[in-house]
């Protein structure tokens, strides 16, 4: 019934009908037929019925789907019905149903011995009203008859006449229309703005790729080229412990190694001799000078290699910096000019008149309904704009974060470790705690003899 009443239009050209005339808004009808309660119809007489009522609403050429229920105290039966006809594609005269069906019920229970008084005086009421407004009424001219003209000059003449008429266009269909026209400009606008930030966001997702892997180069390198000090310094400590535990049984030897090393044993200030006696008398007390001042080697090494790994970060990140501070500014000019071309090409699209005369089009069959192609069934132009505005807005709430400050642009990086749920989260700075991070695994591995060869 559906599909019968969307290709009404066609169903009419091709029958050659007119295409005057007010659209079709209700595709079917619903009514039901009820029995006394003392009344206990046969499947038979039920069917009777009811195709008794479709022909005095003439009806019985049109689709039905009738279902008898007996799920109450009296017997009914539903009827539904469409409202155009599956040939000709024209409605049915539905203005006086209600009458029309109360004139065939009146009958139908004079046919079967039922006698409702009230239904004849109101059926008879209705008659003298009608009869008195016709008499009313003045006499009609008789329209001239006129010449039929083939059907595609007719349809055209169609369209040329209804065109200059209102058509029953009322003002608020015609604002309704227009508002369905401007919220497709935004869709579409919006969808072309959503295809380049997504193709920004590609952009600086490969810019902060292309950084993390010239930051890993950077760290390689530094780790590479400080390997070997460090194998060579683990390699001579560990020849001078051997040589001190094989010359701690003998004085003479320990003072010469503690007056021969008396400016590394010292750090940063000079033994006294008593220092100095103290450390040749106990062995204890010189091996314990002996490993703090393997640990200031290696902490010395160790903040070398240390300088030359920042040193080499900020190259990259002076570098991703820069380059990510000139794709902002292009990606900014290209939205903006995007903008610009928008609203210059559509500034002056929409107008009264325009949708005026779409509207006129639809109704006379020269176009087909404006549809959008997701549409639910029976969505008109009211309905669409809500629900695009609905999508538009769902799409805002998934991709503007909820009750955050917006993230200023990161500065040169400090290399302390940050927790990242606690961090700034623009992409720029998603180096920088990498960085940060790694560095800090690293310290305590220089310290400790973990160092990675």
């Amino acid at each position: 019934m559906y599909d019968t009443w969307g290709h009404r239009t066609a169903l009419k050209r091709a029958s050659g009908e007119d295409l005057r005339g007010r659209d079709n808004k209700a595709p079917v009808l619903h009514y039901t037929l009820a029995w006394h309660p003392d009344e206990r119809p046969t499947e038979a007489q039920m069917k009777e019925a009811a195709l008794s009522s479709l022909k005095a609403l003439k009806l019985d050429e049109h689709q039905v789907l009738m279902a008898a229920h007996n799920d109450k105290d009296h017997a009914h039966v539903h009827l539904i019905v469409n409202t155009v006809h599956p040939k000709t594609g024209r409605t049915a005269p539905m203005k006086f149903s209600r009458l029309e069906l109360s004139k065939w019920a009146q009958e139908y229970e004079k046919q079967h011995g039922i006698h409702l008084q009230q239904r004849i005086d109101n059926n008879a009421e209705r008659a003298r009203r009608k009869d008195e407004r016709q008499r009313k009424q003045p006499a009609r001219k008789q329209p001239r008859e006129r010449r039929e003209l083939p059907v595609n000059l007719r349809v055209n003449k169609i369209i040329r006449d209804r065109t200059t008429r209102p058509d029953h266009i009322i003002r608020e269909d015609v604002i309704d229309r227009m508002k369905r026209l401007r919220t497709e400009i935004r869709h579409r606008h919006h969808v072309e703005r959503d295809v380049t930030s997504s193709v920004q966001r590609g952009e600086r997702q490969d810019l902060e790729r292309n950084s993390k892997e010239a930051a890993s180069i950077a760290l390689a390198h530094v780790q590479q080229k400080f390997s070997g000090p460090w194998r060579e310094l683990f390699k001579a400590q560990r020849n001078e412990v051997r040589q001190l535990e094989a010359i701690q049984g003998n004085p003479l030897e320990r003072a010469a190694y503690v007056f021969m090393n008396a400016d590394r044993l010292s750090g940063s200030r000079n033994l006294t001799m008593k220092e100095k006696a103290r450390l040749v008398q106990s062995p204890t007390a010189l091996f314990k000078a002996v490993d703090q001042m393997h640990t200031r080697e290696r902490r010395l090494l160790s903040n070398v290699q240390r300088v030359e790994t920042k040193a080499r970060l900020d190259r990259v990140w002076q570098v991703h910096q820069h380059r990510d501070g000139a794709m902002v500014a292009r990606h900014d000019a290209e939205q903006q000019a995007q903008r610009a071309h928008q609203y210059a090409s559509t500034s002056h699209v929409v107008d009264f008149a325009d949708s005026k005369a779409q509207l006129v089009q639809e109704k006379i069959g020269a176009i087909p309904p404006r549809r959008a192609a997701n549409a639910p069934a029976f969505e008109n132009d009211v309905g669409y704009v809500r629900r695009i505005n609905a999508e538009l807005q769902a799409f805002e709430d998934r991709n503007t974060p909820k009750d955050e400050p917006m993230a200023e642009r990161p500065a040169r990086p400090e290399f302390v470790p940050v927790p990242r749920e606690h961090g700034p989260t623009s992409r720029a700075a998603t180096i920088k705690l990498d960085i940060a991070e790694w560095k800090s695994r690293r310290r305590g591995k220089d310290d400790d003899f973990e160092h990675e060869m």
